[in-house]
């Protein structure tokens, strides 16, 4: 089982980000999710997909092929359901089947994920019920159950305005080769730096494998290395042999 799924890890490839800047009745719009996007887009070298405004909906993300994405950068509303955790959502566009708009921690669960790193840039999203030998029952626990190595979410209700700011250093690290916990501390520290009150920079917490990195395109698998290195030593051995040729 172990084995099938990093096989299979070696052909997630890219980055897909939704930004949801509500188009809900009562809820407010995020004014920064369209920064916060560009600045993901300026850091990552592999390819960038995108779902935001109306397009954002929890039946257009189903049909994405969640799984073969290496990172998940969600910049929306969340609401979580102490009372009753699988109904704890991330808030997306409404469709005909969702007309809340409501992607639940029901639904996260049935998914399968094979993501590096799922960035969760909405408020609560690593708060929940906690349970007896289960833990926090946060969002961020979905994704991890859905497959995902490590995930990044918020303590607590966080302002719109810093996001882009944390994106922007977070993905400047991972580009960089930086480990994910290395990358997500070093942007903690730019939004402190920045002015940023602690009820911003002190939310975001990791969950996972904090020495991973993030690879922006597909990793190399073994049967194209091995090729690869195959046609180099034929190379090699053409070379030598019309210099012997030459010689005689």
């Amino acid at each position: 089982m172990l084995l099938a799924r990093t096989r299979a890890r070696v052909m997630t490839r890219g980055t897909l980000v939704v930004a949801a800047a509500s188009g809900l009745p009562g809820v407010a719009p995020l004014a920064a999710a369209p920064a916060e996007v560009q600045a993901i887009r300026t850091r990552m070298s592999g390819p960038v997909a995108e779902l935001s405004g109306p397009s954002a909906t929890p039946s257009n993300l189903i049909s994405r092929g969640l799984e073969q994405y290496a990172v998940l950068h969600f910049a929306s509303h969340a609401v979580p359901d102490e009372d009753r955790p699988l109904r704890s959502a991330l808030l997306l566009a409404p469709d005909a089947a969702h007309a809340d708009g409501r992607w639940t921690a029901e639904d996260i669960y049935r998914r399968t994920l094979r993501a590096q790193l799922v960035v969760l840039s909405a408020c609560s999203t690593a708060s929940g019920a906690e349970t007896a030998g289960e833990g926090v029952m946060s969002l961020a626990r979905a994704f991890l159950y859905a497959g995902a190595d490590t995930a990044i979410a918020t303590l607590w209700d966080v302002p719109d305005a810093p996001g882009p700011a944390f994106a922007d250093a977070l993905y400047r690290g991972l580009a960089a080769g930086r480990p994910i916990g290395e990358a997500t501390a070093n942007a903690r520290r730019a939004l402190r730096r920045s002015g940023a009150p602690p009820r911003a920079w002190a939310a975001y917490v990791l969950t996972g494998d904090p020495s991973r990195s993030v690879a922006s395109t597909a990793p190399v698998s073994d049967i194209p290395r091995a090729l690869r290195a195959a046609g180099g030593l034929f190379a090699v051995a053409l070379v030598v042999t019309l210099l012997r040729r030459r010689v005689a």
